[in-house]
């Protein structure tokens, strides 16, 4: 079969909106520049999520979305920044109408994605799309969307890290931080995520605070990481934390997505909700635990070379039950948190359990609404 890549020289992708979905994504991508490597690819995505995947090694430029005010005319707006690009070719990967309203307004000469949401009359390759498909993990959901354009991605490793890094100057601003708010610099780090998009994904403030003073009282740092509309549940993860003997440095609105990649690299450890953060912990090789209390793990699992799930739908574990999966993924490899994380350049050389105290007694807290992007992503199944 001939690649629909290969007669494209200047290629738009029209990334999801979600961090997560944009992680997900990128094996696609992937596969679309072995299959033609001299296409210049430029990613579409959010704002805030360009300055990571720049730096992503299959993305050849990326064009930032800024927040819509919606209506025709922001459609058309959009339109004519993809016009400028002098694009031959777009591949959108959102399932929604919208996206492939924007890339045919663009004149566009060749548009391609699944054929869902009553657009495929827009689309010059319309791939169909069944509800076999429509239950795959996101992954495969976008690697099957480019195999059938005829870029294959055979024997796909689901335990492989992601061709992505954080910018230099992500790295030297969290070192700046770290360096300032650490109590235990010598200890390794353990990030936590405990906010989704929805509140039916997030696991209770209560027993992310539980957890993190586990930890403390182990001889971890604990970071909390969120947008700046996240503030009041991470504070009431800090607080539950501190009702029951711990501490954490609570970074909530003070990092960039690219920051948090950043932080990443330095941690020994992480546990979130099914949320990008928790894809993005995993896809860069973080030892990671996703906590899914709605989701079903079959369909947003996180991927990379050390991670695991604990809960599903209509679950609620206990802090206790986290953190023994959280050991069992760090000592898969046998390297422990101080192996990768107490922190830009600094050692740990701690075991790799981190043991239960004797007690962690919860102290109730509110969960705060997420107003989540005002925009569809790639999950609109």
């Amino acid at each position: 079969m001939s690649s629909w890549f290969e007669a494209s020289e200047r290629l738009l992708v029209r990334a999801p909106n979600w961090l997560g979905d944009v992680v997900m994504c990128l094996p696609a991508l992937e596969a679309v520049k072995r299959a033609a490597p001299r296409v210049k690819l430029t990613l579409a995505l959010p704002a805030h999520l360009a300055a990571l995947f720049s730096a992503a090694a299959d993305v050849d430029a990326v064009l930032p979305i800024r927040r819509p005010k919606g209506g025709l005319g922001a459609l058309m707006e959009l339109a004519g920044e993809y016009r400028r690009g002098g694009f031959d070719s777009a591949l959108l990967l959102p399932n929604s109408f919208g996206s492939a309203m924007v890339v045919r307004m663009a004149l566009i000469p060749r548009r391609a994605g699944y054929q869902r949401d009553g657009r495929g009359w827009m689309l010059t390759e319309s791939v169909p799309c069944d509800e076999r498909r429509r239950r795959l993990h996101q992954v495969e959901y976008y690697l099957q969307l480019v195999e059938d354009l005829g870029a294959p991605a055979p024997g796909f490793d689901r335990a492989r890290p992601a061709r992505l890094s954080a910018p230099a100057a992500a790295r030297d601003r969290v070192r700046e931080v770290l360096g300032a708010e650490r109590r235990r610099p010598e200890a390794p780090l353990v990030v936590l995520a405990p906010c989704a998009v929805g509140l039916g994904k997030e696991w209770a403030a209560e027993r992310f605070g539980r957890l993190a003073a586990l930890l403390w009282k182990a001889g971890r740092e604990v970071a909390l990481v969120g947008s700046p509309a996240e503030r009041d549940k991470t504070a009431a993860v800090a607080a539950s934390a501190r009702a029951v003997g711990g501490e954490v440095i609570d970074l909530a609105g003070r990092n960039s997505v690219a920051e948090m990649a950043a932080l990443f690299e330095t941690a020994g450890g992480f546990v979130g909700n099914d949320s990008g953060p928790m894809h993005l912990a995993g896809a860069m090789g973080l030892a990671a635990v996703g906590v899914f209390v709605s989701t079903d793990p079959a369909l947003y699992r996180p991927l990379g070379p050390r991670v695991a799930v604990v809960g599903g739908a209509g679950a609620n574990p206990e802090p206790e039950e986290v953190l023994e999966k959280l050991n069992e993924v760090i000592g898969s490899v046998g390297s422990g948190l101080g192996a990768r994380g107490s922190g830009l350049g600094e050692g740990g050389s701690e075991s790799s359990a981190v043991h239960v105290p004797d007690s962690a007694t919860p102290a109730p807290s509110p969960q705060p609404p997420d107003p989540g992007p005002p925009v569809h992503g790639a999950r609109d199944r």
